[in-house]
């Protein structure tokens, strides 16, 4: 059996909702504080239409090891092998709680978190001093264009050729037909 409607529908949609700019969120809300969950899914497509501009391939909620243990929340790689990994934060606590975005660093040759405007203006003098001398870079959704803009440029680094094979493996794994999105089904060809 293919995939179910539901998810290709869902694939579809995020997609198409990706490329799309958030222009004038808070003007469409009208004040209306939206949940995590939304302010997240938000920050995803702002992401992902930032990574598309620039040239790269977007994946989301990739594990970067085995079992899952660490989940990138968006991960590209563009077509000169350049990964970069964005980590997501859609609140202060969500910032606060994260104790493991370190070890992401060796599975991307560039990582930056993303911000709403609001969050990054709280947390701003804290991430002076957690991202100092890390190379971690900075994106916040402008208010106004709805598009993610570069308040800290990430530095790049190399990573190791083995961990920059599994990410590629895993990107391929996760893009095609497999186990994991399709079952096994007789074919007949009648003569």
């Amino acid at each position: 059996m293919r995939r179910s409607s539901t998810v290709r529908t869902f694939s579809t949609t995020f997609r198409k909702k990706a490329l799309l700019p958030l222009t004038g969120l808070s003007a469409l809300l009208g004040g209306i504080t939206m949940s995590r969950r939304n302010t997240t899914e938000a920050l995803r497509r702002a992401s992902i239409s930032y990574l598309v501009d620039k040239g790269f391939s977007s994946h989301i909620e990739l594990g970067l090891c085995r079992r899952g243990r660490l989940r990138a929340d968006v991960i590209a790689v563009n077509l000169k092998g350049t990964v970069v990994l964005l980590e997501v934060k859609s609140c202060m606590a969500d910032y606060i709680s994260d104790s493991k975005w370190a070890k992401y660093l060796r599975y991307s040759n560039k990582m930056y978190f993303v911000f709403s405007s609001a969050t990054y203006t709280k947390l701003k003098a804290r991430l002076l001093l957690d991202l100092k001398n890390t190379g971690v870079g900075v994106l916040v959704l402008c208010e106004t264009s709805g598009f993610l803009k570069a308040k800290t440029p990430a530095k790049s680094r190399a990573m190791a050729v083995s961990d920059t094979t599994a990410i590629a493996v895993r990107m391929a794994w996760r893009s095609g037909e497999s186990k994991r999105n399709t079952e096994r089904t007789p074919v007949f060809i009648g003569d």
